[in-house]
């Protein structure tokens, strides 16, 4: 009894060997019982006789029967494709009459037509190998410019360290001068009360500058008049007769002659009028700009004074009198230089309220501030909820400040850029598709996104956004756009910042397929 349960257990495993469109690591599950009968793979309940499997009618409900024919729609046939890589085929394709080399390279899928499908592996099999071998090559390639953007990357993210350490030390240094500020105050709360040297000069530059005016249209009408005596003396040069011993015209003569060579170095000094005039006009604007903290602990060598630690209005009221004869030339200023006493002798003159409480110094910390917090934010971004960084694994990103790429799409011209926005141009219009907001990785799939949000509207629809998959490239290069939804961009784009070390290693057990390469 036993032998003969031996027998029938090898003929059932030789019959189960040469069941068609079963993988080998699969033939132990075709194995019938003792009473030739067996059970469909995902449904035991069920049991045929065992003369039913690859019978070309359909008995189990998941097609584990059909291995071998197209009988069952949702079975699956198995390509052995020796010397290249084992594959399977829908069972709808077994003996369609259709070559189907890129899954059954040895032709298997067809043995029951009369169509001839020779075995292709080796050939394929030597195509897929020379792709491996670019695709290596390629590889190898974008690790090594990837080593370098992740140097360049890290170099990226040092300057916005020092540029965050230096917009702390200017904090720093504006409280330091906040706080002067605020004991000069409490020691001097007169202060609060006095107006500004700006409200307090500008009556005054107006005031010259008004007078100056009056003064150019006084010599406008002069030259004018001056004009009309030297047509006449031109006219008496042009006409006297020298034979007339008439001595008041000869002397007049003279005196034109003499004073038409003088008479360009006259119209010299008129026109330093209009110099003056136009510097009057230049230092009310000057004096409008001036901010009080820029005089501070400054020496000005350019006012003949030592200023250390003295502010703005300290300096003018030292050099008051300078400053109106190198604005004024020599023109009279005694008016003026009473208001040079006046500002002397008027200690409340320092500083307007609004310096003094360090209003321009509580706004200007808080952009410095402001601006640490947008550098930090951009430094640390990182959202593992969606495996989201803003630059990418090691902010390798970084280093494509100011990188882009142009290709032409049909119409359009698409520029990328990896850091900062996704554009379409073309038919006179130039349009935003996405601004750059964060990159995701899949670090298991090795896969990496970069997205793009806040694009233009669309004509009555969404915002435009835009996904770009970027896959491992020795350059980079935009492959493809597509948008399969209104307003929503897909990109295809290379680069070395998606090559990985997994990618360098591909042979003849890796789960690539032809399409892939």
């Amino acid at each position: 009894m036993r032998l003969i349960l031996l027998i029938f257990s090898i003929l059932a495993i030789t019959i189960a060997e040469s069941i068609r469109g079963v993988a080998p690591e699969d033939e132990k599950k075709y194995i019938p019982n003792e009473y030739n009968q067996w059970a469909c793979l995902n449904n035991p309940e069920i049991i045929i006789d065992f003369s039913k499997v690859n019978d070309d009618y359909c008995d189990c409900p998941d097609g584990s029967d059909e291995p071998g024919t197209s009988a069952c729609i949702n079975g699956r046939f198995y390509c052995e494709n020796k010397g290249y890589i084992s594959s399977y085929i829908p069972s709808f394709k077994i003996n369609d009459g259709v070559c189907d080399y890129e899954q059954c390279c040895d032709g298997s899928d067809e043995y029951g037509t009369p169509i001839n499908c020779p075995d292709r592996c080796k050939e394929i099999n030597d195509e897929y190998l020379k792709a491996i071998s670019i695709k290596n090559e390629i590889t190898k390639k974008g690790l090594a410019k990837k080593a370098q953007l992740l140097k360049n990357a890290i170099f990226e993210k040092e300057k916005l360290l020092i540029i965050i350490e230096e917009l702390n030390n200017e904090i720093f240094k504006k409280n330091e001068l906040l706080s002067k500020l605020k004991i000069e105050l409490k020691e001097n709360p007169e202060l609060n009360e006095i107006p500004t040297l700006i409200d307090k000069l500008n009556p005054k530059l107006n005031k010259i500058n008004e007078l100056l005016n009056l003064k150019n249209l006084q010599i406008n009408s002069n030259l004018e008049k001056i004009s009309n005596l030297e047509k006449i003396l031109i006219k008496l040069v042009e006409n006297y007769n020298p034979n007339f011993n008439d001595i008041a015209v000869k002397e007049a003569v003279k005196n034109y002659q003499d004073y038409s060579v003088n008479k360009d170095e006259l119209n010299e000094n008129i026109s330093n009028q209009d110099e003056k005039n136009q510097i009057i006009t230049e230092l009310i604007d000057e004096i409008n700009n001036f901010d009080s903290e820029f005089s501070i602990g400054k020496t000005d060598s350019s006012l003949n004074c030592e200023c250390e630690n003295k502010n703005f209005l300290e300096r003018l009221e030292e050099n008051f009198e300078y400053l109106l004869d190198q604005f004024l030339g020599t023109a009279d200023n005694s008016n003026f230089k009473n208001e040079k006493i006046q500002l002397k002798n008027n200690k409340n003159n320092k500083k307007n309220n609004k310096n003094l409480n360090g209003g321009k110094h509580n706004s200007k910390i808080e952009e410095l501030e402001k601006e640490i917090d947008k550098l930090s934010k951009d430094l640390n971004y990182y959202n593992s909820e969606i495996s989201s960084q803003k630059y990418g694994p090691n902010d390798i990103l970084r280093a494509y400040k100011d990188k882009c790429i142009n290709k032409i799409y049909g119409e359009y011209n698409y520029k990328y850029c990896f850091t900062d926005e996704v554009k379409q141009e073309g038919n006179g219009h130039n349009v935003l598709i996405g601004k750059f907001d964060r990159v995701s990785n899949n670090i298991a799939e090795e896969k990496l996104q970069i997205i793009y949000e806040n694009g233009a509207k669309c004509w009555n629809g969404p915002i435009r956004k835009a996904i770009i998959d970027v896959e491992c490239g020795a350059d980079e290069e935009l492959l493809s756009v597509t948008e399969p939804e209104v307003c929503q961009y897909f990109f295809k784009v290379k680069s070395p910042i998606a090559c990985f070390e997994s990618n360098d290693q591909l042979n003849h057990n890796s789960e690539v397929t032809r399409d892939e390469l």
